[in-house]
């Protein structure tokens, strides 16, 4: 790791009058002196205390360069290089703190977004003197990458590129010059640089997501590119302006589900909880694909907007295909050709309406097979089948929240949806521990740090934790919950006050109908006696 003050490069005049002290391990120059950079700005008078390794560096450079030689582009960027530093804090925090002084308990002077380059100027208590954009600071030694972590950093994140303005600029398939052009990289356009060759004579160009190749360095122009430090009034104001943002986008989440035609199911826990999965899932009704390697926990398909897994999505499926066999036929037998189309659409349909477990027997389907399951899917009868089902599930998911948990927060119970969406039987665990750490539901229900325990109990878990990004989403949505806007339990009371007193009208209402009735019919039969007396009189 590099322990140093600067790496100083003087000029030939003043190399003989700089006088270094084994002991004291300080250089001190009369004069002075040109800074180790690039850009060789000048730097003040004055002794820097500088570690032996550090020490014999400078002297190395010196020798070295006691004459004065014009540096080529790569000598350009190596210095450039040499003096950075990569900003890779250890937490999950985005941005990283600048402090004013070489010690923790010092002012911020700014912030630095995590992955960021910083030049570095010194190096004293553990801390790292860096500048970035209109911020000079320390940070911490621990939360710095230097040396030789730095390069291969800059190239694997695809901040160092290469600009073409001599002109069009043929891609190559290797270092070699006469081999095989496989593209152009164009005049005035910019790309990263993912590698050099070992003599740094050639640069390999990612051009896009499917070609890469090898171009000469003298042919680009090679730049850094990389976020730049904020002040701490500026980071203010970026926060705020990315809390407005993210609140928009929630507002906009929360009011309506991701497919607007889906409608309301009259119950607003279920309408949040459906609105908030639909994010967080494809959105995408024609979806299938089989399992993914990367998911341990995957043995066979996934369909749909709201990605119904194994039995889940078989089941689905049978309820599309029962609901129009003939339509669900033809649109199977579309999507094979030659003389046995129609004998494969059968085969496959009987694979839909078998009675095996997908799950168990670990399904896999053909590449033909899942463009069928998404013919199906991307029906009207899918659609709408898809719109019912998501609708059933979440409702009977909120009913488990409140009735099993006894989860009547809002927040809690859209929280829970969503974690039970992804792995029901997480969700329980996360649930009982939110229970158990504050005693009790009704606790848990009533205090205002329910939600920010319960969602730190799911970061913390094996398989939530893998998924951090939603979980975030989904707890900054749950928020929003909480401040009434969306619902709350005096809603919900409300509501069901509401309920009762119409229900006891309606009853009140159909007493009066049945006395009347009742009166009337009495009447009626006192009528008919009078009228028989009155005919019995007439006849005698």
């Amino acid at each position: 790791m590099r322990k140093k003050v600067c790496i100083l490069a003087i000029s030939a005049m003043t190399i003989c009058s700089v006088p270094v002290s084994a002991n004291t391990h300080t250089i001190s120059t009369t004069q002075k002196v040109l800074e180790h950079s690039s850009e060789n700005q000048i730097v003040d008078d004055g002794v820097f205390k500088v570690d032996k390794v550090s020490e014999k560096k400078i002297i190395k450079f010196y020798k070295k360069n006691s004459k004065k030689k014009k540096l080529t582009k790569i000598d350009k960027y190596k210095l450039k290089v040499e003096d950075l530093g990569i900003v890779k804090n250890s937490r999950d925090d985005d941005f990283t703190k600048i402090k004013s002084e070489d010690n923790k308990k010092s002012k911020t002077a700014g912030y630095i977004k995590n992955n960021s380059a910083v030049k570095v100027i010194e190096y004293s208590n553990n801390f790292y003197k860096i500048k970035s954009g209109k911020v000079t600071g320390y940070i911490g030694e621990k939360d710095l990458l230097v040396d030789k972590k730095v390069e291969p950093f800059l190239l694997k994140n695809k901040n160092v590129t290469a600009s073409f303005h001599k002109g069009n600029t043929n891609l190559r398939n290797s270092e070699k010059s006469k081999s095989t052009v496989i593209g152009v990289c164009y005049k005035n356009s910019e790309y990263p640089i993912v590698k050099f060759s070992k003599d740094y004579k050639k640069a390999e160009i990612k051009r896009s997501e499917t070609v890469t190749g090898w171009v000469s360095v003298k042919e680009i122009n090679i730049g850094i590119e990389s976020h730049k430090a904020m002040t701490t009034k500026a980071y203010k104001e970026y926060v705020a302006a990315e809390k407005k943002k993210e609140q928009e986008v929630l507002d906009q989440a929360l009011k309506q589900a991701i497919n607007a035609s889906i409608g309301t199911t009259g119950n607003s826990l279920v309408d949040a909880s459906i609105s908030l999965i639909s994010h967080n899932e494809s959105g995408d009704f024609r979806a299938a694909r089989n399992k993914l390697s990367r998911f341990a926990g995957e043995k066979t398909i996934t369909v749909g907007a709201w990605q119904w897994y194994g039995e889940r999505a078989h089941n689905l499926l049978k309820e599309i295909y029962a609901a129009d066999k003939d339509k669900a036929f033809n649109l199977v037998k579309s999507v094979y050709y030659g003389k046995k189309r129609e004998e494969n659409a059968k085969k496959f349909l009987e694979v839909i309406t078998s009675g095996e477990n997908w799950e168990s027997t670990k399904k896999k389907f053909t590449d033909k097979e899942i463009t069928a399951v998404k013919a199906l899917l991307g029906s009207s009868n899918g659609v709408s089948a898809q719109k019912n089902q998501v609708k059933k599930d979440v409702a009977n998911i909120v009913s488990i929240a409140k009735n099993t948990y006894k989860l009547k927060n809002p927040a809690l119970v859209v929280y829970f949806a969503d974690m039970f969406w992804q792995s029901p039987n997480t969700a329980r665990e996360v649930a009982k521990q939110t229970i158990d750490y504050f005693k009790g539901t009704d606790k848990l229900n009533a205090d205002k740090n329910g939600l920010a325990k319960m969602h730190e109990f799911a970061t913390k878990s094996s398989t939530f934790g893998k998924f951090s990004t939603r979980r975030n989403y989904t707890y900054s949505a749950c928020k929003k919950l909480n401040s009434g806007t969306v619902d709350t339990i005096a809603i919900e009371k409300k509501k069901q006050k509401l309920a009762e007193e119409k229900a006891k009208k309606a009853e009140e209402k159909k007493k009066r109908q049945e006395e009347k009735a009742k009166k009337k019919l009495e009447q009626n039969k006192k009528q008919e006696k009078l009228e028989k007396e009155q005919n019995k009189e007439e006849n005698n």
